[in-house]
């Protein structure tokens, strides 16, 4: 196409406007009307694609059947020949003004309420004549709904792949067609669309007019862009922007239900929920969470084990609309591929009460409600590249070097060069799985070939071996005189027995057998008290075992994998469900979840003053949370596969995170 052009002798076009997903938009000149108009092409790459002109001739169809001032007129469809090719295009109306996702660019805090209620209610009169006639968009999204200069008319623009409801899709692979940020569960699961499905994109669209922001977490890519919509609830808007009245919130926390029949009847309903929810006053608004992203303020949490909350919340009717049963070990890497996940949601619940579960009743104690999260600023230093994937990473005492440990090797990074200092190999291949540093020295201990080994990295020399049996965790203990080992489950290859051992480092002496787990996954961590004198595992529970005695001193469930004492020993990090870690104060039983993670959490480190923990995760990041706040306050993007560790420096100025990417890398923390 170029400028000048006269297709079927009518319509000149004046100057390119934009490209779509169906085709090019021009602006051009009606020359027997003598007026402006917007004339779409279908790209002459796929004019000879008969699914292509098929699915552009039902645009035209559905368009010109829609008769609506909030709806894009369509004044022509004809065909142009030039040159033998065959040119297809669509004659609209011709629009001056912007589309809304330019205004919401401008608008980080959000619309004014009133004002976003306004176009919320044109869009919803638009979209229930729409679907009045059987007509589907299927890609309600801002950059779709465009503002008329003059009088803040709003118009639906871009049927291009809308269909109706009752017709045969189009397209031959039955593929989901869309958004991402704004698409349904069910369209991308390639399931049944109707009118349901544009009432969800309205949602995210509501609730981006209402906060500034889309309720999605967009930094971790497409894959756990479209596992949000299929697995995570959305934090009511009011908990991100306060004000915002509790009837509004219900609205849009139920226009985002996952299951289509949990959504609101129609657009007619949710117009007058509308008008009723903004025609009730506000109640007083509780402090901001922190000034937490939209994407953060989500809570998820399981569905037994939640604390009763009054008849008639928000969260009640957000349980009901998303219920869903607790996924087993076994199951939770299949439930997170096939974007499933077992979550209610707390929205409308005063933060302080959601971040009590498994505890007692009671609020949290009010520095934690009101504390501001600190400001950290998280910059990349280093990347070095490893000789396999990184599991585990260590820094040594001094803080000048650092131990990855890969599965073959353990490399010894010094930290002022940049380079290799010292590389142990384990006699036989792949036989390097796990390690820790014996506190107040140098010495490494980690696994070789069913046995513990201690490596010296000043030396260069192994200094014990421990023959141990089957392990796959090792953990010393402060005064490095004991050993913790955590066997596999008994369905393992390697024949483990799913418990913890406790063992005398001095003589390589057995000291107990840690019995009682039965996770089918067999002991996924453990972690000694930074006195000494505890010991916690996780598999099926959490268990707190008496070192000295060997004997558990408490047990609690709600948490599994990645373990760490904070550095007082009065809290336990450990991986939750769902994505979560639990942050468990051990006298009083109280949880605070940290929540954002897209994928399984793989680590979790406190920094040396407790005020701060990071975590790993499958979704490719790592985090930095406030643990006064319970808020994320950095997220750390740069690896290309799972992130399996992470380790603070012992100035905490500096943390230290290992991927599947071969790579271990260094970030100043300020």
């Amino acid at each position: 196409m170029r400028t000048g052009m006269e297709l079927a002798g009518r319509y000149r076009l004046d100057a390119p406007l934009g490209r779509g997903g169906m085709g090019e938009v021009w602006r051009g000149t009606d020359l027997r009307l003598r007026r402006p108009v917007a004339v779409k092409l279908l790209p002459l790459t796929a004019a000879a694609n008969a699914t292509a002109v098929a699915r552009f001739r039902r645009e035209a169809e559905i368009a010109a059947a829609l008769n609506h001032p909030g709806i894009t007129t369509v004044f022509d469809i004809d065909e142009h020949r030039d040159a033998g090719e065959r040119l297809l295009f669509l004659v609209m109306e011709l629009m001056v003004g912007r589309d809304l996702a330019s205004v919401l660019a401008g608008r980080p805090e959000g619309l004014p309420v009133a004002q976003a209620a306004g176009w919320a209610a044109q869009i919803l009169d638009a979209l229930a004549v729409a679907h009045g006639q059987g007509v589907v968009h299927r890609d309600i999204k801002p950059a779709n709904l465009f503002l008329l200069d003059g009088g803040g008319r709003v118009k639906i623009c871009d049927f291009g792949i809308a269909r109706l409801a009752d017709a045969t899709k189009l397209t031959a692979t039955g593929g989901a067609a869309g958004t991402p940020l704004y698409m349904a569960p069910e369209q991308i699961e390639g399931g049944t669309v109707d009118h349901r499905t544009d009432l969800y994109a309205f949602g995210c669209v509501l609730y981006e007019m209402l906060t500034g922001g889309t309720w999605i977490d967009t930094g971790s890519g497409m894959g756990a862009i479209l596992y949000q919509h299929l697995g995570r609830i959305p934090a009511p808007p009011g908990s991100v922007r306060p004000g915002i009245a509790p009837g509004l919130d219900a609205l849009v926390l139920d226009l985002l239900a996952k299951r289509p029949g949990d959504r609101p009847e129609n657009a007619a309903a949710v117009a007058l929920r509308l008008q009723t929810a903004c025609a009730t006053a506000p109640a007083p608004a509780l402090p901001p969470p922190a000034a937490a992203p939209a994407a953060q303020a989500g809570l998820l949490v399981r569905e037994h084990g939640v604390r009763t909350v009054p008849p008639q919340t928000t969260a009640d009717a957000a349980a009901k609309r998303n219920p869903s049963p607790e996924p087993s070990p076994l199951s939770r890497r299949n439930l997170l591929i096939g974007g499933l996940i077992a979550t209610v949601a707390m929205a409308g619940v005063p933060l302080a009460q959601a971040l009590t579960d498994d505890g007692p009743d009671g609020a949290e104690p009010a520095a934690r409600r009101s504390a501001a999260p600190r400001r950290i600023n998280a910059a990349p230093v280093a990347t070095l590249q490893c000789s396999g994937n990184v599991y585990v990473t260590a820094f040594t005492q001094d803080g000048r070097a650092l131990a990855t440990c890969t599965g073959r090797t353990i490399q010894l990074w010094n930290l002022d060069t940049r380079t290799v200092a010292s590389t142990y190999r384990g006699p036989k291949p792949g036989s390097v799985e796990t390690m820790a540093f014996r506190p107040h020295s140098n010495v490494i201990v980690h696994q070789n070939a069913d046995t513990v080994q201690l490596w010296d990295t000043a030396t260069n020399t192994t200094t014990a071996t421990i023959r141990t049996g089957n392990f796959w965790k090792v953990a010393a203990s402060p005064d490095g005189k004991t050993i913790a080992t955590a066997d596999n489950a008994p369905g393992d290859s390697r024949k483990g027995d799913g418990q913890a051992r406790l063992w005398d480092v001095a003589t390589g002496r057995l000291i107990a057998v840690l019995g009682g787990h039965t996770g089918v996954n067999g002991v996924t961590d453990l972690a000694f008290s930074p006195d000494g004198k505890s010991l916690a595992t996780s598999s099926d529970e959490v268990r707190i075992w008496d070192v000295a005695t060997a004997g558990t001193a408490s047990a609690f469930g709600g948490g599994r994998g990645s373990l760490a004492f904070s550095p007082d020993g009065k809290v336990l990090a450990v991986e939750g469900e769902a994505n979560t870690v639990l942050l468990r104060t051990l006298e009083s039983g109280r949880v605070t979840r940290l929540t954002g993670h897209t994928g399984p959490v793989t680590a979790v480190a406190y920094a040396p003053d407790g005020s701060l923990v990071a975590t790993a995760s499958e979704d490719e990041t790592a985090r930095i949370w406030d643990t006064a706040t319970g808020t994320s306050v950095a997220t750390l993007t740069g690896h290309h596969d799972f992130v399996w560790s992470v380790a603070f420096g012992p100035d905490g100025k500096t943390l230290a995170t290992g991927g599947w990417d071969r790579t271990a890398r260094l970030w100043a923390i300020g």
